[in-house]
């Protein structure tokens, strides 16, 4: 300050003037590092459908009648229960 010059604040960082070579370099990397992140993926996905959605799906397919048949009695019960 003793030259008559105001310094930038301290916790202000110089900012750098990127060109939109540098800025479209960076976006490719980071998109290349989440195409890296995401690999695998996929096959995740079709572990999870196959272990797990299906055999519970298949197991719902099997309770539904009864599952359907209990609801059925139970509204059969508080309807006729006034009545009885």
């Amino acid at each position: 300050m003793a030259d008559g010059k105001r310094d930038a604040p301290l916790w202000q960082p110089e900012q750098k003037a990127e060109t939109h070579e540098a800025m479209a370099m960076k976006r490719a990397r980071a998109k290349a590092i989440r195409r890296r992140r995401r690999r695998g993926a996929a096959t995740l996905d079709y572990i999870l459908v196959l272990g797990v959605i299906l055999p519970l799906a298949a197991s719902l397919m099997g309770l539904a009648p009864r599952m359907i048949r209990l609801v059925y009695e139970m509204l059969v019960v508080m309807v006729g229960s006034p009545v009885m």
